[in-house]
């Protein structure tokens, strides 16, 4: 049972707490991650979403970014899988630890109300924690995120 102390004129003392932890989660590939989620949000804003799944959904301009913080326990090459509804022709960047993995040139689904899924090609991930990050380079809007498929790297 968590036990809640409350002070005149302050939030509850495991709020800043429960905040220091997610901030420091990361995911554990492969996983699907709702946009909400992200660890860092520059730019993005939060909508109720009209997709089949998920609370949320982030709307973006260019120039904006989302950062998921990743964790992987061996080097593995996955698929990523981006839900996306766009009106307007556009690119998105998969960027890891800041290097391009992957990019989507152009992304329109015909609406911002009709949502499609993009893959990208095969990214390798090596051992270790990264900064998975989501930049626009047009305007759309983002559901979630699949990290799937990983398969050790081909030598």
């Amino acid at each position: 049972m968590l036990k809640v102390q409350y002070y005149p004129q302050k939030k509850p003392v495991f709020v800043d707490q429960l905040k220091m932890s997610l901030m420091d989660y990361r995911y554990q590939i492969p996983s699907k991650i709702e946009a909400e989620g992200a660890h860092e949000l520059s730019g993005f804003n939060h909508q109720p979403t009209n997709d089949n799944d998920g609370l949320a959904h982030l709307v973006a301009t260019p120039g904006d970014e989302a950062v998921f913080k990743i964790s992987s326990e061996v080097p593995v090459e996955c698929v990523f899988d981006l839900r996306i509804a766009s009106a307007r022709l556009g690119g998105v960047l998969i960027q890891l630890n800041g290097e391009i993995a992957h990019r989507f040139p152009e992304v329109s689904t015909g609406s911002n109300d009709a949502w499609m899924t993009f893959r990208s090609d095969p990214v390798i991930i090596p051992v270790g924690e990264h900064d998975l990050i989501i930049r626009s380079e047009s305007e759309f809007r983002f559901n979630w995120l699949h990290i799937s498929e990983c398969l050790a790297p081909e030598i």
